[in-house]
């Protein structure tokens, strides 16, 4: 007897307010198209989810192909739960790109794939428009060209035919019966019946109310698969996440806005100030500091050291907040989902990714305030001024990894304001602990102190209490973005 294409088997999860799904059994063998047709809240989208291993049972077990979630082999699952894999400053052919990579398709193959998968949705004249320009339908068609594309033979669709025009319900019927006839397997949902539409109808009940579904009695068969992954697949995959986030960063409006800010911003203000430096204003003269005493190149950097600690700071802590809760803002998260690459394998990408840029942004802003450093007529460098480069770059390195919280807190709280948040909070108790004289023991402002050369000491090992913190925010970010689900 073959195997189903996907079996559940008393499948419960609840929620708090009491809905979720109770006691389910749903297995879609080859070649079938499945429909589910209920009420709103009935757990339609619920129990999709939990098929996708998007939502953890509170009992009962899961198998695709014959294989657990945690074993199963996702480069042959395709699905649009929630919102289209389509980010907004991606094209339709560099969102298809990504989508393909994400479920493991080789590179050579790509690139046929998209040009099939754009033909099929009929996507051809916005194929290099970016998503953000798209119409919803057609942001539509993207995200189920992105499903289909790689011929998955499990494909899971949420209300596939929303928003679409009544030629993209056309085709897309045609590639879902011309898979089917092929004999891929296929689950969706449809809002409500339809003429002119065939499918089955298991019953859904009304909300907070128990749902079974009983095709046929069958014997529970059980099967454990231990597959363990080799060290070059692992490696492939995460090549895939550094790919995927690189992509989405380089073309990423806020990172670009933030590297201009960073670099030009903090540069320009440490020029500006040495234009101030001939002055008669005893109160300005006291706030420009170390630019007069000891001046010259030696006291510009110092001030684009003390300037850096805190601006740069805040921009590499505004990025990485937006890198790890960009997808829960534009609802791609379900996209990251059922495929291939692990989720902690993503979060570990981002970080990497994001390392990579504030390395980048760090150099940049070091070369621009040695440009404006010699515009204003600063001279040569001199060898006492040496030591002040180093500083500049190493408070940047420093500001880079410190702001590693940020990317757990965008996590949690699932916003881009509750990383920025968690940043400026960071930034407020590192004055506080310099004011109350333990800043040196404080693993996020004992890097500036000591950057900035002030009166407080601070020892090689005050600062090496960076790496616990870092190590501990980085391993709290990957935990949680491995045992991420869409529960709310």
């Amino acid at each position: 007897m073959a195997e189903h294409a996907v079996e559940a088997r008393d499948l419960v999860r609840t929620f708090d307010d009491g809905t979720g799904v109770r006691g389910v059994d749903i297995w879609v063998d080859p070649g079938a198209i499945h429909a589910l047709v209920g009420l709103n809240g009935a757990g339609k989208t619920t129990l999709m989810r939990l098929l996708l291993g998007m939502l953890e049972p509170a009992t009962g077990t899961i198998t695709i192909a014959g294989q657990d979630l945690d074993h199963a082999d996702w480069t042959s699952v395709g699905h649009l739960v929630d919102y289209p894999l389509a980010y907004r400053e991606l094209t339709c052919r560099q969102n298809l790109a990504l989508g393909a990579r994400l479920h493991g398709v080789a590179p050579a193959n790509i690139t046929g794939l998209i040009e099939a998968a754009i033909a099929e949705l009929g996507l051809t004249q916005y194929a290099d428009r970016r998503a953000v320009k798209l119409s919803l339908g057609n942001r539509q068609r993207l995200g189920l060209a992105s499903a289909l594309q790689h011929d998955p033979r499990f494909v899971v669709l949420d209300e596939p035919t929303n928003t679409l025009d009544p030629a993209g319900v056309i085709l897309l019927r045609e590639a879902l019966l011309h898979r089917a006839g092929a004999g891929s397997r296929r689950t969706g949902q449809q809002p409500s019946p339809r003429r002119g539409r065939t499918h089955r109808r298991p019953h859904l009940g009304p909300e907070r109310r128990t749902h079974h579904w009983h095709p046929r009695p069958a014997r529970h068969r059980h099967r454990a698969i231990l597959l363990r992954p080799r060290p070059h697949r692992r490696r492939g995959r995460m090549i895939i996440g550094l790919v995927t986030e690189f992509t989405k960063l380089a073309h990423a409006t806020v990172v670009r806005a933030t590297t201009v800010l960073m670099v030009f911003g903090i540069s320009l203000i440490c020029a500006s100030m040495l234009l101030a430096v001939h002055t008669d204003d005893p109160q300005l003269a006291a706030k420009l500091g170390p630019l007069i005493d000891p001046g010259g190149w030696a006291g510009y950097l110092a001030v684009a050291v003390q300037v850096t600690g805190a601006a740069g700071f805040v921009g590499y802590g505004v990025v990485l907040s937006w890198l790890f809760s960009r997808e829960f803002a534009d609802g791609t998260i379900a996209g990251l989902f059922a495929i291939p690459v692990s989720r902690r394998e993503i979060a570990a990408a981002k970080l990497i990714v994001y390392v990579a840029w504030g390395l980048v942004t760090a150099t940049a802003l070091l070369l621009a305030l040695i440009v404006l450093g010699l515009a204003s007529g600063l001279g040569t460098i001199p060898a006492d001024a040496v030591p002040w480069i180093g500083r500049q770059f190493a408070i940047s390195v420093f500001s880079i990894v410190i702001a590693t919280p940020a990317a757990w807190a965008a996590t949690l709280g699932r916003s881009v304001l509750a990383g920025i948040a968690t940043t400026i909070a960071i930034l407020v108790l590192s004055q506080v602990s310099v004011i109350a004289g333990a800043g040196g023991w404080f693993p996020f402002a004992a890097p500036a102190l000591w950057a900035i050369h002030s009166d407080i000491t601070v020892t090689p090992l005050q600062l090496t209490l960076v790496i616990p913190v870092v190590a501990l925010g980085v391993a709290l970010t990957l935990r949680s973005w491995r045992r991420l689900q869409l529960d709310r």
